[in-house]
């Protein structure tokens, strides 16, 4: 449950990051509010995303490694 909500803060803080000007950028070229996001706003968001996923991913499974590499010892 916490794992979602970090990751899901990452998704907000990472969308929040990308300038407002992209945004009216996209609708002054005539895009409506969907394709602005699809095609301008998620694309220059998904690098940050990345790297800050990576982080948190490896954070979250090394404590489940140890304990499956603990299970294979004991049984």
């Amino acid at each position: 449950m916490n794992f979602a909500a970090y990751v899901s803060e990452i998704f907000r803080s990472g969308i929040a990051s990308i300038d407002r000007g992209q945004t009216e950028a996209g609708i002054a070229m005539g895009f409506s509010r969907t394709q602005t996001f699809r095609y301008i706003v998620l694309p220059q968001t998904i690098p940050v995303l990345v790297k800050s996923c990576t982080g948190v991913s490896n954070a979250w499974w090394s404590p489940t490694e140890k304990r499956i590499t603990l299970c294979h010892e004991f049984f």
